[in-house]
C-alpha cells in the first residue's frame, strides 16, 4: 500500500472497516546522528584503530627509503578522509532510515509504514501489515539501550523503498539482511506493554474471562452460586462493578464492601460447557444473539 502522504500516518485512513487501534509507535533510539545502535559501535572502532595505525607507521618510514614522508602523508591522508566518510555514511544511513519509520498495532495485525523516494524520486509512504497467525510468535531482539520486536519477514526490500535504502541499516548485524529480511518494531522504549499487546491479539493466545464474585463474611468466604460472564476484552473495571452488583441484588447492599470479584483467564477451547468447548467467537456469537 502506498500514501502520497509525507505526515506522521494518520492510522485511522489506514484500518480496515471494524479495526481497533491499540498502540503506535516509532523508534525511540537511533534517529539522531549519534546515537548508535546495535554494532555501529564496533565499525566505528575499526575505524578508529585503523586510523590510529596508519598513522603510527607513519611514524617508521625513513627519510631516505624508497618511499619518502611526503607520498605516504598523502596516502595515509586519503585512507583516514575515507575511513571518516565511511562513518559519516553509515550514521547517516541509519538515522535516516530510523527517522522515516512508523509502527502501529491493532487488533487484527501490526503494520510498518516506511516514508521514502520511488524511482522517480518522489516522496511516499509505504505500508507493510502482518495479520497475526496461531502459528507465530514475536521474537525479540536484544538490543543496547533498546531492543526490537520481530513482527514479520520479507523477500525484498524493494516493495517498502525501491530507490535507496529499505528497513535495514549499518546498526543490523551482518548477515542479519540475507536471504529473509525481518521486519521490525526498532527500538522499542515501551517493549513489553508493546510486547503484551501483540501478543494478546494473537489467536492462539485469545483469552475468555470468567468473573466469579464472592462475599466474605468474618475472613471466609462463602460460595455462592456464581455470577459469570465471558468477555474476549478485559474490561476489568466494568466486569468487577457489575459482578458487585449483581451479588448485592441476592446477598444485599450491606454486603458491597466484603464481595471480592476474581477474573480468571481461560484460553480459548480450554474450557467445556455443555460437552462443548466452545471458542472466544463462538461465545461472542452467543452474546450476539
Amino acid at each position: 500500500m502506498i500514501d502520497k502522504n509525507l505526515d506522521t500516518p494518520d492510522w485511522q485512513d489506514v484500518l480496515k472497516d471494524g479495526e481497533e487501534l491499540l498502540w503506535s509507535g516509532r523508534p525511540e533510539y537511533g534517529r539522531k546522528f549519534m546515537q548508535f545502535v546495535g554494532q555501529e559501535k564496533i565499525f566505528y572502532g575499526s575505524f578508529v584503530v585503523g586510523i590510529v595505525a596508519i598513522w603510527i607507521s607513519f611514524l617508521f618510514i625513513e627519510p631516505d627509503g624508497r618511499h619518502n614522508r611526503t607520498e605516504a602523508a598523502w596516502i595515509f591522508s586519503a585512507l583516514s578522509i575515507g575511513f571518516v566518510a565511511g562513518f559519516y555514511y553509515m550514521a547517516a544511513t541509519r538515522s535516516y532510515v530510523l527517522s522515516n519509520l512508523f509502527y502501529a498495532i491493532t487488533d487484527q495485525r501490526a503494520i510498518v509504514c516506511r516514508k521514502g523516494k520511488n524511482f522517480r524520486l518522489s516522496n511516499r509512504r509505504y505500508f507493510l501489515s502482518f495479520p497475526y497467525l496461531a502459528t507465530y510468535s514475536f521474537p525479540i531482539f536484544s538490543g543496547h539501550p533498546l531492543s526490537s520486536i520481530q513482527v514479520g519477514s520479507l523477500l525484498s526490500e524493494e516493495i517498502v523503498q525501491p530507490f535507496g535504502h529499505g528497513l535495514t541499516h549499518p546498526g543490523w548485524p551482518v548477515g542479519q539482511a540475507r536471504g529473509v529480511i525481518p521486519v521490525l518494531f526498532e527500538n522499542i522504549e515501551d517493549l513489553q506493554p508493546c510486547l503484551h499487546r501483540l501478543d494478546r491479539c494473537n489467536p492462539s493466545k485469545q483469552i475468555t474471562f470468567v468473573l466469579t464474585a464472592l462475599p466474605v463474611r468474618r475472613g471466609v468466604s462463602r460460595p455462592k452460586k456464581p455470577a459469570q460472564a465471558a468477555h474476549q476484552s478485559p474490561q476489568s473495571a466494568h466486569h468487577h462493578s457489575s459482578a458487585t452488583s449483581a451479588m448485592v441484588e441476592v446477598e444485599g447492599e450491606n454486603m458491597r464492601p466484603v464481595t471480592w470479584v476474581r477474573v480468571k483467564e481461560v484460553r480459548s477451547r480450554h474450557w467445556g460447557m455443555g460437552g462443548n468447548t466452545p471458542s472466544t467467537e463462538d461465545v461472542k456469537a452467543m452474546a450476539a444473539g
